[in-house]
């Protein structure tokens, strides 16, 4: 006699029942457990790869992109060694990725800006950010060496510009009487070049003109704002 007919004998129904689910339900509870398990292993690499970011960014902004390696990163985020190679391969794809996670987080807030009441002093605020900056500075320095990197730096700023573009337009197309007239891409170019030149210079201690040009600025944006306001 088989094993379930002497279990169903000496047990009875309720035991063989209680068996045959445990054997038929084994096949779906192992692929669960399967999934689950992937689940796991995603969300840790996700957060690992974030940590190496992380780490990298903070480096970045306290000591300049020179001072990055997979070493410092992996101290930094408290991880074991050659981490960042498993994730990334070569230190050329972490800067890579670090820069497409900011350059979304970046045009997340441009189009905050674009959608404001007040664009152009948003923009200009945007702009004249040192977090922000200090950042692009250190992306820009990078591109200055690697070429791939340079690319893609590339085809962000146009893209930024673009829409850049079309805040300025929403902006000067609410003020019709202002007697500077100026086309908006030139008007973004002097808004970008003076932010990055004041914040380039803070950063090794220059101070010398910064408020009289940053008066000058907010006295355009401000002039700009009472137009608007009267028409």
């Amino acid at each position: 006699m088989c094993g379930t007919g002497v279990l169903l004998m000496r047990r009875g129904a309720a035991a063989y029942i209680k068996l045959m689910h445990n054997e038929s339900s084994y096949p779906v509870n192992r692929l669960e457990r399967g999934m689950k398990s992937k689940g796991k292993r995603a969300q840790q690499r996700l957060k690992t790869r974030a940590a190496i970011l992380d780490a990298t960014e903070s480096i970045m902004r306290e000591e300049g992109y020179a001072a990055v390696s997979s070493r410092r990163i992996e101290e930094k985020a408290g991880l074991k060694s050659q981490l960042v190679h498993y994730h990334f391969g070569n230190m050329n794809k972490v800067f890579l990725a670090l820069y497409r996670r900011s350059e979304e987080l970046f045009f997340s807030r441009m189009l905050k800006v674009l959608a404001s009441a007040d664009p152009l002093k948003k923009l200009w605020d945007l702009s004249i950010a040192t977090e922000e900056s200090t950042l692009v500075l250190e992306f820009t320095a990078i591109a200055t060496h690697r070429k791939e990197f340079r690319d893609e730096l590339v085809r962000s700023a146009d893209r930024a510009r673009s829409l850049e573009n079309a805040i300025l337009a929403k902006a000067f197309g609410n003020r019709k009487s202002y007697n500077l007239k100026v086309n908006p891409n030139v008007f973004s170019f002097i808004l970008q070049s003076v932010s990055r030149a004041v914040i380039m210079e803070r950063g090794v201690g220059i101070t010398k003109g910064h408020s009289e040009i940053l008066e000058f600025i907010e006295s355009i944006l401000k002039n700009w704002k009472l137009e608007s306001d009267d028409d």
